[in-house]
């Protein structure tokens, strides 16, 4: 049984790289566009914003294996598995859409789609 935990455990961790790298590959692509946007005063420096990315991936893939440790493994912890899979699939819309495709409209949709999803996992996670 505990093969199988770290066995999960090894595919959560592959499957945030990949949401990661995917994410910086997508996000390179663009940011020659994005030099060219007038931004506010107040936005923070490329590398900052890198950082925060960063840490924001980490500090998921660190929630993920803390509830797939503590939830017992039934259809509640495949549904919020699936919940934590669609958020990074919401991100990587984002990016693509974003950096991708230049859409800032559907960029903001997506916007509100990971908040929700955000919000969805809050909700699931909150008592672990």
């Amino acid at each position: 049984m505990r093969n199988d935990l770290l066995l999960a455990d090894y595919f959560i961790a592959y499957i945030a790289l990949l949401v990661f790298f995917g994410v910086g590959a997508i996000t390179t692509l663009g940011l020659g566009w994005y030099g060219t946007l007038v931004v506010p005063a107040w936005m923070p420096s490329n590398s900052i914003v890198a950082i925060t990315w960063c840490v924001l991936f980490l500090l998921s893939g660190i929630s993920a294996g803390i509830v797939w440790d503590k939830i017992p493994h039934t259809t509640g912890l495949r549904a919020t598995m699936l919940l934590y899979m669609g958020n990074a699939l919401l991100v990587l819309l984002w990016n693509y859409l974003f950096f991708g495709v230049h859409s800032l409209w559907f960029a903001f949709l997506a916007t509100i789609l990971v908040l929700l999803s955000v919000l969805a996992l809050i909700f699931a996670t909150w008592r672990v």
